[in-house]
């Protein structure tokens, strides 16, 4: 496949391969942080470890959410690591770029939040994989945890003690 950007056209190779997922937000929420760690030299470490999401407590629901957050779509978007293109196939696509230019224009460290890295992919992504791995899940994840921290307050046991003295 082929596109010009910054005036040179640039040969670019997808790569990839096919996932499933459940619709559980933070599985979806992993699993996009896992994309950009794709595309990128950022490590998220166990943030971004969508395949084992359900061995982890609302703490790692939290640095989930909160990483997911500061590398939002319209971030993302505007540093050039996703690209719209509602005319794909599949819902996203990765691709390595193979012209020497567009590396040299993707390779400069990027600071986002605590996090440094730079572009090595790009990612192709139709509005609807945001929506269905952003938008939405970052939605019912923030209710689903703020869910489970009333019932752990609710449930939270009063104390028994008394002073001896």
């Amino acid at each position: 496949m082929a596109f010009i950007a910054a005036g040179e056209r640039l040969h670019l190779e997808a790569t990839g391969t096919k996932v499933n997922l459940c619709n559980d937000p933070i599985h979806r929420l992993m699993y996009y942080l896992n994309c950009i760690e794709t595309i990128s030299s950022f490590d998220f470490g166990h943030l971004s470890d969508f395949k084992n999401y359900g061995i982890y407590n609302t703490s790692v629901w939290e640095e989930v959410i909160s990483t997911a957050s500061v590398f939002n779509p319209e971030k993302m978007l505007s540093l050039n690591f996703f690209i719209l293109d509602d005319e794909l196939e599949s819902n996203n696509e990765f691709y390595k770029i193979t012209h020497e230019q567009a590396l040299a224009m993707s390779n400069g460290i990027i600071t986002i939040g605590a996090y440094r890295g730079k572009i090595t992919k790009n990612m192709k992504c139709r509005i609807i994989w945001l929506s269905e791995n952003y938008y939405i899940p970052m939605q019912n994840a923030k209710a689903k945890l703020r869910r489970l921290l009333e019932h752990k307050t609710e449930t939270k046991p009063t104390s028994t003690a008394c002073n001896i003295g």
